[in-house]
């Protein structure tokens, strides 16, 4: 039966306004926070001021490995270049403000994605999915500041809805996701794949394979991703479309990592890889890890509960929608043909493949060395989507009599839902922010080194600090790491020199000395801070930035 045309144009309106919905609330509940307390161009962290420096120092014609140690892959350094080049124009805060503004957009379009893949399933399932992710805590707190995430994210996300199936069972918005199998298709392959999804063929493949290639070349975790989503493609379009995926993945990471591997490969793959291998272990588990970070001490048990839950549902949702299939199709030879297919991974539906993805990153995560709040926003795409999915699943499956209770258990679902985000919810620092044009005041002359590099960004002196060679490095926890796995750091002088006696080096040359107005990161050797009292004066205190000037001989 055709629907009427006012009805498709009233749900067009509809999706347009979950859209939007999505799209606003993201960016709000990041950018406006920031703006308002001043936070867009401040000190935030340590991570956005190492990725906005290396991008600063690639400006000035400084290659990542083989002049600057960094142990991830280039590609925040060239997505942050432009706003590195406007720092000679605004300044080094507004640069800042300019990459942070990039990853807010991100944001945005991450969730918008989710909502976009979920389309199909209902608009239920869309606003779910969209709006999870626009409130997840972690997200958040990826893309309120330059972290690897939201990029990563951006790129899984970009590749599941090239890949996504327009229809894979189900006569209405939001039926229960299965394959859309039956008699007469006799051969559960890809052919009988590619007939579903309604996008299939080489441009999908190309979409999919260049995001996922440029993901890559951010943070080595996308392998995970390589692995899952090369494994959908095999299933979906046999060997020949995965060797044809496989080469766009390298048309999308190849033309980012030769330049930096070709001047420098054993360099790049020290840093990049076998550093990353020896980091040290900072946590225990998931839940340990976020319980550590935040002071309900719940945060990690609602995070791990939820991730097992939505992927429980999901498949219960699928094993029963495909039971319901094979009833519905009769018993025989054509029942036979639909078991066969649904077991068969070309007939798994796109909430089975988010569910093996959302169970790889927490595999990540609890498996990683070290673990900060921003790592789960690893763990927002393959669980919104799944969230989504399951919302859409159960709202078409509603008799109209009881919409309304079910309204109202949802609407305190809801609640939950919302006073379980608030313990995950990254709160800006508190206390005052610094004084930032007393900071340009004191850092005006001579050079000035700082352990945290987001000091220099907010003080206006790290553009400075590049163009007179004054000595400093942009990522001084990660030369620790890599010395500590015994790998060559850049910046030392001959194979004998320790990050120790090239920091002092550093500091022998400088006027100014930015550390934390507490204390300095435990990674800092006591050594250095000892060089620092004896060789210097603390003349200023501004928000979370101490002041030290050389003192008069």
């Amino acid at each position: 039966m055709t629907r009427p045309s006012w009805h498709v144009a009233s749900d067009a309106v509809r999706w347009r306004v979950v859209l939007a919905a999505v799209a606003v609330v993201t960016f709000a509940i990041r950018f406006v926070p920031l703006a308002a307390s001043g936070m867009l161009g401040a000190e935030y962290g340590y991570d956005d001021g190492v990725h906005l420096s290396l991008a600063e120092h690639l400006i000035a014609g400084q290659l990542p490995y083989r002049d600057v140690l960094f142990v991830h892959p280039p590609g925040i350094v060239l997505a942050l270049a432009p706003a590195a080049a406007l720092a000679r124009l605004i300044g080094d805060p507004g640069a800042l403000a300019a990459g942070r503004l990039l990853v807010t957009a991100v944001g945005m379009l991450n969730a918008v994605l989710v909502a976009r893949i979920l389309r199909r399933r209902g608009l239920v399932a869309a606003a779910t999915g969209g709006l999870a992710y626009a409130l997840w805590g972690p997200a958040i707190a990826a893309e309120r500041s330059i972290y690897l995430e939201p990029f990563i994210g951006l790129g899984l996300l970009i590749a599941l809805a090239a890949l996504a199936r327009r229809r894979d069972g189900g006569s209405h918005p939001g039926a229960p996701v299965i394959a859309d199998v039956g008699p007469g298709r006799d051969r559960p392959d890809r052919r009988a794949a590619a007939a579903l999804p309604g996008r299939t063929g080489r441009a999908t493949l190309a979409v999919a394979g260049i995001a996922l290639g440029i993901a890559v070349t951010f943070k080595v975790w996308v392998v995970l991703d390589l692995a899952v989503v090369g494994l959908l493609v095999l299933a979906r379009h046999g060997l020949r479309g995965a060797v044809r995926w496989v080469g766009w993945v390298l048309v999308g990471a190849v033309p980012i990592l030769l330049p930096f591997a070709w001047a420098a490969p054993r360099a790049m793959w020290d840093d990049v890889v076998l550093a990353q291998v020896g980091r040290p272990r900072t946590a225990g588990l998931l839940h340990e890890r976020l319980g550590a970070l935040d002071p309900g001490n719940m945060s990690g048990t609602l995070a791990i509960v939820v991730v097992l839950v939505l992927v429980a549902i999901a498949t219960v949702v699928v094993r029963r929608a495909a039971a319901r299939v094979v009833r519905a199709r009769g018993a025989g030879e054509a029942q036979s043909s639909i078991v066969v297919r649904l077991s068969s991974p070309s007939g798994w539906p796109d909430p089975a493949w988010w569910a093996i993805v959302a169970v790889v990153h927490l595999g990540a995560l609890v498996a990683a060395p070290s673990y900060y709040l921003h790592y789960t926003a690893f763990l927002a795409p393959p669980i919104c989507l799944l969230a989504g999915a399951v919302a859409g699943a159960v709202s078409v499956r509603v008799p109209r009599s009881r919409r309304a209770a079910v309204r109202v258990v949802g609407a305190s679902g809801l609640v939950v839902v919302l006073a379980a985000i608030a313990l995950t919810f990254p709160a800006l620092p508190p206390g005052p922010r610094e004084d930032r044009a007393l900071l340009a005041d004191l850092t005006r002359t001579g050079c000035t080194w700082s352990e945290n590099p987001s000091y220099l960004l907010v003080a206006d002196a790290q553009t400075r600090m590049i163009a007179e060679g004054c000595p400093g490095q942009p990522d001084l926890f990660g030369t620790v790491m890599t010395e500590r796995g015994g790998y060559p750091v850049p910046g030392t002088v001959g194979p004998t020199e320790t990050v120790v006696q090239m920091v002092e080096r550093q500091l022998a040359a400088s006027r100014t000395v930015l550390l934390p107005a507490g204390a300095p990161e435990t990674w800092l050797d006591p050594a250095l801070v000892r060089y620092v009292h004896d060789a210097f004066t603390r003349v200023a205190t501004t928000g979370n930035i101490a002041v030290w000037q050389r003192s008069a001989s």
